[in-house]
């Protein structure tokens, strides 16, 4: 009987070894997901913040000369925003507005047509 005493106990310590390793591995694989997602939700935030400060720019540019066409660069710390104001194919009154905008290894990309005759510029 001694014998399946020391057995029992063997069991006993292996199976909540087991349990504990399953539980610090899913904690593990928790963790680095969740890093994950908040490098992304981060990124994702800074992306937004340069794309406005560009196209903030680009409307101030458009509303000191509403026939203005050209482009601009802004630098961040860890990235750059680019706007490009070009004429509207189809009506010679509206500007279109190409931004684009760079974080670490993200990126990020908007296309604007706005109607600079308006006070407010307005976004069509």
């Amino acid at each position: 009987m001694k014998q399946y005493k020391g057995n029992i106990a063997l069991i006993t310590v292996v199976a909540m070894t087991a349990i504990s390793l399953a539980g610090g591995i899913a904690l593990s694989i928790l963790s680095v997901n969740y890093k994950i997602s908040t490098i992304g939700f981060i990124a994702s935030t800074f992306l937004e913040q340069q794309l406005y400060s560009c196209k903030e720019e680009a409307f101030r540019k458009i509303a000191q000369n509403t026939t203005y066409t050209g482009s601009g660069t802004i630098s961040f710390n860890n990235g750059d925003c680019t706007y490009v104001v070009t004429v509207n194919g189809s009506n010679n009154i509206h500007r279109d507005i190409l931004l684009d905008a760079d974080y670490a290894d993200y990126y990020k990309s908007l296309n604007l047509t706005v109607n600079p005759g308006t006070s407010p510029i307005t976004e069509l």
